[in-house]
């Protein structure tokens, strides 16, 4: 059972280690050029590769807390099984969306990249899965919630979660 929950919480260690990445790295680039005139020259690229794992990952965790953007006040106030009905169908429409603008068409785009290189010679290809990545953890935690949980989050007043 812990592994699980270290498995949902993978998208959270994954956005800390890039967060802090990011913060050291800028961090020393800054020390580095205003203390002895000397920057480094690639923090830019690793910072914004970073930041691309930061932004696809979150998805996932903000999906998983129910902290992603969502304009439901209609819904809200139509009936109890109208509104049942529309979670249903933006459920289905979320997880089609999600299945295939994040992970196939980013899995194509990541491959596409394949010969392409960085400045610092690492694969773009590994800077571009963080698309189809962060979109495979999204449906998983979007599947657990249409799958275990459905009637408790979809009848709340909140919505999906």
């Amino acid at each position: 059972m812990k592994i699980l929950k270290h498995f949902r919480d993978i998208d959270d260690y994954i956005i800390t280690a890039a967060l802090i990445g990011t913060i050291l790295v800028v961090s020393a680039n800054i020390f580095l050029r205003y203390v002895f005139n000397s920057p480094i020259t690639w923090t830019e690229e690793v910072s914004v590769c970073l930041y691309i794992y930061v932004t696809f990952f979150g998805v996932s965790s903000a999906m998983k807390r129910n902290k992603h953007v969502g304009i439901d006040y209609i819904i809200r106030k139509l009936p109890s099984s109208l509104r049942y009905i529309l979670q249903w169908i933006r459920l289905i429409v979320i997880f089609l969306i999600i299945l295939f603008i994040f992970v196939f068409l980013g899995f194509q785009f990541a491959l596409s990249s394949t010969g392409q290189t960085s400045v610092l010679d690492i694969s773009n290809v590994f800077i571009y899965l963080a698309v189809p990545l962060g979109g495979t953890l999204t449906l998983i935690h979007l599947t657990y919630v249409i799958y275990k949980r459905n009637h408790y989050y979809i009848k709340s007043d909140r919505g999906v979660y």
